[in-house]
């Protein structure tokens, strides 16, 4: 697999190439947009755009931290840097994924408490809650693969052109542990928490075309919101669905099991989810930064 890949010529070069590039642009730029309105506009600076920005930092920094070293391997054909820079690639790569699925685990919980438990919502959800339970994921995101950099597990993948924890160094119990823990533990819990939402909002619909006055409340603003995430996070688990199945696979079949356009595939699932959702209110606030832009470089010269 690593002559294969290190073998192509230059057609192929570029035709690997250019979907990380366009990935990387996309997710930096679209990203970057995010943190920019959230910093220009005080007003969308609200409880579930903190996960929003979450999200959005965790991509940016995936797309300049990680992105660009996958895209050098593409080009070059093997991993062109040292053995630390392997271990750094593999580390930030497993903490910014991981950062990004607790960050949605709690996106579900937020909108689970805000549409289904409003009350409970009011009370829990304030500003510093959530931003003490983001910082809390972030940490989790930080700890949990030292134990794979202490033990020297990430090694270059020439399929995934990428540095990963290397399955044949694990055993089959800490690789179950792995996937279960974020398969089960995150997967089940935003699975749950939108069907208990789809229920909510169904019964909600019904109750109004009956014209009952005992359904839950739930107002225009929120349900956008809660579409908004919810094509957000459906997005993330199908680009890291392909990422379980090849992992949980190669715990017993050993590495190297899939082609090498399997492992393509993986990675560039990967960064696809690095793309950014933004509902009306981000793109209102993008329009004035571009109006703006465009106002101040649009200067009449003398003649």
């Amino acid at each position: 697999m690593a002559r294969s890949l290190l073998q192509r010529g230059w057609l192929q070069i570029t035709l690997e190439s250019f979907p990380m590039v366009i990935v990387m642009l996309i997710a930096f730029l679209g990203n970057a947009l995010v943190l920019w309105a959230v910093k220009r506009n005080p007003r969308l600076r609200t409880t579930p755009n903190y996960y929003i920005t979450a999200l959005a930092l965790t991509d940016v920094l995936m797309s300049f931290l990680v992105m660009p070293l996958s895209l050098s391997v593409l080009i070059a054909g093997r991993w062109p840097y040292s053995e630390a820079s392997c271990s750094y690639h593999g580390y930030t790569a497993t903490t910014l994924g991981s950062a990004s699925l607790f960050i949605l685990t709690l996106t579900s919980v937020n909108r689970y408490f805000k549409v289904v438990r409003p009350n409970l919502y009011r009370e829990y959800f304030k500003v510093k809650p959530v931003l003490t339970s983001l910082s809390l994921a972030w940490l989790a995101a930080f700890v949990w693969p030292i134990y794979f950099l202490l033990k020297g597990n990430f090694r270059y993948h020439p399929g995934k052109f990428c540095c990963i924890y290397d399955l044949d160094d694990v055993s089959v119990a800490e690789g179950l542990a792995l996937n279960m823990t974020f398969a089960l533990f995150t997967f089940s819990i935003i699975s749950s928490s939108y069907f208990r939402i789809f229920l909510t909002i169904r019964k909600h619909k019904a109750n109004l075309n009956n014209r009952s006055n005992n359904s839950p409340r739930v107002s225009a603003k929120d349900l956008n919101i809660t579409r908004l995430l919810f094509i957000v996070v459906v997005f993330y688990v199908l680009c890291w669905f392909p990422v379980l199945i090849v992992d949980t696979t190669e715990l017993f079949t050993g590495k190297y099991t899939f082609p090498r356009q399997v492992y393509q595939l993986y990675s560039y699932m990967v960064g696809v989810n690095s793309a950014a959702f933004f509902n009306r209110e981000f793109k209102t606030e993008f329009n004035r930064i571009v109006r703006l832009g465009n106002r101040k470089n649009n200067v009449i010269l003398p003649r």
